[in-house]
């Protein structure tokens, strides 16, 4: 065994690993071991073509986090030129590139362009995709693109024009409806506090008032008299 496959199987306590490593990465097996993928990754989870691929990047941050994702988030992933796999991997966690990997799979050609140039132009603007329920509404929208592009609109602030026009993307169910809460949680919460409002408003003016007490009659607190 190599020197480098010996490193292996005497860190993980297994010589079948250090076998199946030297068998997969060849003369690429001390750059394995000098950047701890087999740490993150069994060798099982790469063929050759990804594990040069990843190697390819020379950065041990961008490395180290394209090992510890899944299989298939990574082979999403290396679709993209190395320079663009390699800038996002430096800039966002392992948790985000697996969101984004999802993201790749889920949207259609369209909407995946927009959020790979987004994301890859400013890496802090996966924060806002990164949450799984606002992956999972964009990927049901039956409008992705307009989905797409109204969660990674910049926003200053609550604006009604916009507030409306999205609110009528989702009665037209062209987005998700569920979109609008991540996007405009203040414009939710003040329509509530008007429809509550209207509520009140017309249970005033249209409710039953107290019967009005016949002609002569003397009011009285209900206590008999003797």
């Amino acid at each position: 065994m190599p020197d480098a496959a010996l490193t292996i199987a005497r860190e993980t306590k297994s010589i079948a690993k250090g076998l199946a490593w030297a068998a997969l990465a060849g003369d690429k097996l001390p750059a394995v071991t000098d950047y701890e993928i087999y740490r993150r990754a069994a060798p099982e989870d790469f063929s050759r073509g990804s594990l040069d691929r990843v190697l390819a990047l020379d950065d041990r941050t961008a490395i180290g986090r394209l090992a510890s994702v899944s299989r298939d988030a990574r082979d999403a992933l290396l679709g993209l030129d190395t320079a663009e796999l390699k800038s996002l991997a430096k800039s966002l966690s392992e948790t985000e590139l697996s969101t984004l990997a999802s993201y790749l799979n889920g949207l259609q050609p369209g909407p995946r362009d927009r959020v790979l140039r987004t994301v890859a132009a400013t890496p802090s603007r996966m924060q806002v995709l990164a949450s799984a329920s606002v992956r999972d509404a964009i990927i049901a929208s039956a409008d992705q693109t307009a989905a797409t592009d109204m969660m990674l609109r910049p926003s200053s602030g609550f604006s009604p024009r916009a507030f409306a026009q999205d609110a009528v993307m989702a009665w037209e169910d062209r987005i998700s409806p569920s979109l609008l809460w991540h996007k405009h949680p203040v414009g939710i919460a003040l329509s509530g506090g008007l429809v509550l409002v209207l509520v009140l408003w017309l249970r005033r003016l249209f409710g039953r008032r107290p019967a009005a007490p016949p002609p002569g009659a003397t009011p009285t607190d209900g206590a008999s008299s003797g």
